[in-house]
């Protein structure tokens, strides 16, 4: 189309000037979608006004510089001027050709350009650097990225980025220069990115990617700051690329310096009223013990829960430090001030006058989550699982947990709700429901067990927590078809149910972090059973009260040490032709000793091995006056059963697999044993 503009001339012509120019009227060429007023105001020429040859160039310019036009010409007719413009396309879709390694939809949320808008090739050079960048993070380097442009019908194009992903270079080795306390070997266990090897292909951190060395560098740091090495520094990390252009070589130049431990540790008070004693008392660094921050935070988290507690408003605690280098100690004084106040606007009058309604806006994270997994035993095979699991339920700060696991021979359906702040305290509600019908214990009856259990829990110091619970629980065994008068004797009670109450006390100092295998479990718990229902116990070690006896479901028969099959270990009743039908037992008692080692391979591999040595067994049982004719009773008293063997763990892409190679010592002529034990998990 052709728009025709005419300019008004005001007062007499001047005479031309050479290249100078003065215009009645301008019309402008080949404009579809732009109108041809938006043109001119690019041009930038007032009616009536004198232009050198030079203007109308800088006109074109602007022009072509506002992006909507792929070719702009500025000729000057005598009195018109002729602008004629070829506009830019509109992009009728965009597609990526050549991409594997990133997919489709993550491709576009990189790029700028997008459908049904003017196309910029400056835009599209621009995008595909975008691209480039971002095969560059995943450690493809080399890979290039090439707009073109498929012209169609109506000036529409489609933009097509043709990828060349690349080989990804890999990290050949990771080495250090500077280091004495840590070995190469140790210091790459922390880092993320790892070096090649055997089983590159499922190792997704042997890549090089810069942005995953310099967090190499801050973890390298948090690492040895943690051990004392307060004066440790990264002081250059080398990349250096192989003669081959196929493979880094990275190495880390550290600076050690001097291990440190705490000094005197002391706690003054610059807060009015405010007592430097009673906070001292909750510290439990001592001097001597190698210096770490993370003792100092944890210090001052102590401190700030207690003036919380004490109803202490604003208490800020500043940890001053003073460095010893004579002795390498550093002295900590914990000095408790009065913070600034914080004032809170926009609040709304209480139900009381000493209390305020405060509005806060927030915006929540993700807080659920939902997980398929499968795992494998050589005891009960193949086992698929789904879970759900919900840590803000209702936005109320609740917990609500869903699990279904399943194998061939069994299945379990789990349901649990945690209430973090039962009536706002620091008191956890927890209820649990869980069903479960297996045949998986012998092969010779079935089960079902459903449990409904409330509890509360509530800590009693920094590392303790105790619980008591109230426990319902529904046990039946059904369509036995074996030879054992005990068993047979037990399933002829039909379904039974249980009302117990119990406690536990959980001591608990592992870490999270650099070294989350570093501390200690404990825990200890007690059932009683007898409030109502037909059984009445006292567990942890069954003893059925009021002349009772125990059943098979009731009873200990998982192997509680390796080298022995599931419910193969314990009382068994043996037939006169020498088969055996494993019963459980009423008490267990096992100690386990197992160390883990390296095997000399690459720490990225994630294979180690380990070494163990077990002891223990399952005895006793109530019930032997139904000992069918002709049968005889087996391992019924104490007869501790030793095992020596060796493991192979590999922490794999597919998650952790574990190999036990077990070998009996000592055991009963009635105990199952096994050689190979094979576990395995994932997620999915």
């Amino acid at each position: 189309m052709a728009l025709l503009v005419s300019v008004a001339l005001f007062g007499a012509a001047a005479p031309a000037q050479a290249q100078d120019f003065r215009f009645t009227e301008v019309s402008i060429e080949g404009n579809q979608r732009i109108e041809g007023d938006t043109i001119l105001s690019f041009a930038g020429i007032e009616r009536g006004e004198t232009v050198s040859a030079g203007q109308l160039n800088d006109a074109s310019q602007r022009i072509l510089a506002s992006g909507l036009f792929e070719t702009v010409e500025v000729e000057p007719r005598g009195n018109r001027l002729v602008i004629k413009v070829t506009e830019f396309p509109t992009i009728n879709r965009i597609a990526f050709e050549g991409n594997n390694k990133i997919k489709d939809e993550n491709l576009s949320g990189f790029i700028q350009s997008r459908s049904r808008q003017v196309f910029s090739p400056t835009l599209a050079e621009r995008d595909a650097a975008t691209i480039s960048e971002a095969y560059s993070q995943n450690g493809r380097v080399a890979a290039r990225v090439t707009p073109k442009v498929i012209r169609r019908s109506d000036n529409r194009v489609d933009l097509v980025f043709e990828i060349f992903e690349g080989r990804g270079i890999e990290i050949e080795r990771i080495g250090f220069s500077g280091n004495r306390e840590f070995s190469d070997r140790r210091l790459r266990r922390v880092l993320q990115s790892k070096q090649t090897g055997l089983l590159r292909a499922f190792i997704q951190r042997d890549s090089f990617v810069e942005d995953r060395v310099n967090f190499d560098r801050q973890v390298l740091t948090d690492f040895y700051n943690s051990r004392g090495f307060v004066d440790f520094r990264v002081t250059g990390v080398n990349a250096e690329l192989a003669r081959e252009r196929d493979a880094y070589f990275l190495t880390f130049t550290v600076q050690e310096g001097q291990q440190f431990s705490f000094g005197q540790i002391t706690t003054v008070s610059e807060y009015a009223g405010v007592e430097a004693e009673v906070y001292h008392d909750t510290l439990k660094i001592r001097p001597g013990v190698v210096y770490s921050p993370t003792l100092v935070e944890n210090s001052i988290t102590r401190m700030e829960l207690l003036a919380v507690k004490n109803g202490v408003d604003f208490l800020r605690i500043e940890p001053r430090i003073t460095r010893n280098d004579r002795d390498l100690t550093l002295d900590v004084e914990f000095v408790l001030q009065r913070g600034p106040r914080v004032f809170v606007v926009n609040a709304r009058e209480g139900t009381r006058p000493d209390q305020v309604i405060i509005k806060a806006d927030v915006e929540e994270t993700t807080t659920g989550s939902v997980s398929v997994g499968a795992s494998f035993s050589t005891d009960n095979g193949l086992g698929l699982q789904f879970g759900f699991s919900e840590r803000n339920f209702l936005g109320r700060g609740q917990q609500l947990t869903f699990n279904i696991f399943g194998t061939a021979d069994n299945v379990n359906y789990n349901i649990g709700f945690v209430e973090p702040a039962f009536l706002g305290r620091n008191v956890a509600l927890g209820l649990d429901f869980a069903f479960q019908e297996t045949n998986s214990d012998n092969s010779l009856f079935d089960t079902a067990t459903g449990i409904f259990r409330p509890s509360l829990t509530f800590p009693t110091g920094e590392n303790t927590r105790f619980g008591v619970f109230y426990n319902l629980s529904y046990n039946d065994m059904s369509d036995y078809n074996g030879t054992s008068g005990i068993l047979q004797s037990e399933v002829n009670q039909g379904a039974l149910w249980t009302s117990s109450v119990g406690y536990e006390f959980t001591f608990d100092t592992r870490r999270k972090g650099l070294n989350p295998k570093a501390g200690v479990l404990l825990s200890f718990g007690q059932e009683f059973a007898g409030l109502g229902g037909d059984n009445e116990f006292i567990g942890g070690a069954i003893h059925f009260n009021s002349g009772q006896n125990s059943r098979f479901i009731n009873r200990f028969s998982n192997p509680v040490i390796r080298g022995f099959e599931s419910n193969g270990l314990g009382p068994a009743e043996i037939t006169p032709g020498g088969s055996t039908e494993q019963l459980g037992g009423d008490f267990f008692a096992a100690l386990k000793f197992e160390a883990e080692f390296p095997l000399g391979l690459p720490s990225e591999f994630g294979i180690t091995g380990g070494a163990f040595y077990d002891i223990g067994s399952i005895w006793g049982i109530d019930n032997k006056g139904s000992v069918a004719p002709g049968n005889t009773l087996a391992s019924s008293g104490f007869e501790p059963r030793h095992v020596i063997g060796l493991s192979l763990f590999w922490d794999s892409p597919f998650g952790p697999i574990r190999m036990d190679f077990s070998n009996v010592l000592k055991s009963e002529s009635s105990d199952v044993e096994q050689s190979f034990n094979l576990s395995a998990r994932t997620n999915f």
